[in-house]
C-alpha cells in the first residue's frame, strides 16, 4: 500500500455466502514502497470458509495496494 490517498485494507471470513467475522487486521494510508510481511492468526471452523481481501480506493489514481504470496497452513 503506497501512494498518494491510499485507501484502506480489510480482511473478513465468509461461510456459506455471508460475512462472519472481521478479522482482527486492518490498514489504511501510504504504508511502504517496500513488500511487508504480515502473519495473522485464524481460528476456523471444519466449514468451508472463504477468507476475503477487502480493498478501499483511495480518492486519487496515484496509489497502489496489492497482496502477494498468501500462504494457509
Amino acid at each position: 500500500m503506497f501512494g498518494d490517498r491510499v485507501g484502506s485494507l480489510r480482511m473478513k471470513t465468509m461461510n456459506g455466502g455471508r460475512f462472519n467475522t472481521e478479522i482482527p487486521f486492518h490498514k489504511s494510508g501510504s504504508q511502504s514502497r517496500d513488500w511487508i510481511r504480515q502473519e495473522v492468526n485464524l481460528w476456523l471452523t471444519r466449514q468451508a470458509t472463504q477468507i476475503v481481501f477487502e480493498a478501499t480506493v483511495g480518492t486519487r489514481h496515484l496509489s497502489d495496494i496489492a497482496v502477494d504470496d498468501v500462504k494457509v497452513n
